[in-house]
């Protein structure tokens, strides 16, 4: 049997923790996600009402997702999107700090010296 054509690999899954809403019908879950490809994503949702297969609707950059749950674990579902990010989505919510919101101009700490 030839192994190649068994094997099946993943996109690589980028860290985040981005905050975000998940809708199902007319509930509304407050969720984050805590990693990213551009098909899916892992987040973290202590509704435990969701099931494998259910349709959602995530909330990223201010744009509504339609993702399908394809696996639950613990306060853990895992999502696959009807269509794949953008790199640039992809950028946002892999570099988005947790506490800032979309349209907030970036923060960024400056570390100076001044000669004495």
């Amino acid at each position: 049997m030839n192994d190649e054509a068994t094997m099946k690999f993943r996109a690589q899954r980028h860290p985040c923790s981005y905050r975000s809403e998940l809708m199902v019908g007319a509930t509304q879950a407050r969720v984050r996600l805590r990693d990213v490809t551009p098909n899916g994503a892992r987040v973290e949702c202590r509704s435990s009402s969701l099931r494998t297969d259910d349709k959602i609707t995530l909330w990223i950059i201010e744009h509504p997702l339609v993702a399908t749950i394809r696996w639950a674990r613990g306060p853990m579902i895992g999502v696959q999107f009807t269509r794949a990010l953008s790199q640039r989505e992809l950028s946002i919510l892999r570099h988005m700090p947790a506490w800032q919101k979309t349209g907030q101009p970036q923060r960024r700490q400056i570390y100076a010296f001044a000669e004495l």
